[in-house]
């Protein structure tokens, strides 16, 4: 599926909740700007797209922590641009890139297994997250965060935001909004 066939032409108003297509950005902490982010290169950096449309490896401590958005949502209130999405759709489509996010028997990003992994195990962030999720029912984004981080040590990275991908891709969840005041939702039909 080519995304611009999707987004020609944008979505109008109040549609754009029917198509629901992941994409994970962060923000630059000195420009505002959104970036893409493609994939981890180590600790230090990671491989972005820029709103120009250039894809450039960029250390991460620069920007704000990712999260996983509503590519067409981006798109249509201007946080991301049209450069942005051609230079995705390009490197969604191209095999040559070394480690190639997306997995192309299951079209989920690499990381995905190992987070599902993770929730068959206690005391891991994505076990603790869907715990406290089912606990309240209906929670913020930045509530889980300070739960996860004051009650139980862990700091805020990239994997809060992994962890609430499965949850999402696994059907444990609904999320409404954007950024820290987006809304978790725990979906009962997974009651336990």
């Amino acid at each position: 599926m080519l995304l611009l066939n999707i987004v020609r032409p944008l979505p109008r108003s109040g549609s754009v909740q029917d198509e629901y297509i992941p994409v994970e950005v962060c923000k630059n902490s000195k420009s505002s700007n959104y970036f893409i982010f493609l994939e981890e290169q180590n600790d230090e950096k990671g491989l972005l797209i820029l709103p120009n449309g250039e894809s450039k490896c960029l250390e991460l401590d620069k920007f704000h922590e990712l999260e996983e958005q509503n590519l067409l949502e981006l798109l249509k209130d201007g946080t991301l641009t049209k450069e942005q999405l051609f230079k995705y759709e390009e490197y969604l489509n191209n095999d040559d890139h070394i480690e190639k996010p997306i997995n192309s028997s299951t079209n989920e990003p690499a990381y995905i297994d190992k987070f599902r992994k993770m929730l068959k195990n206690d005391n891991t962030v994505p076990t603790i997250m869907f715990e406290f999720v089912k606990s309240k029912k209906k929670v913020t984004w930045s509530e889980i965060k300070n739960h996860l981080t004051n009650q139980h040590g862990y700091s805020d990275s990239g994997s809060y935001s992994a962890s609430l991908r499965v949850l999402f891709v696994d059907g444990y969840i609904n999320i409404e909004g954007k950024g820290d005041t987006k809304t978790i939702f725990f979906k009962n039909k997974y009651k336990s």
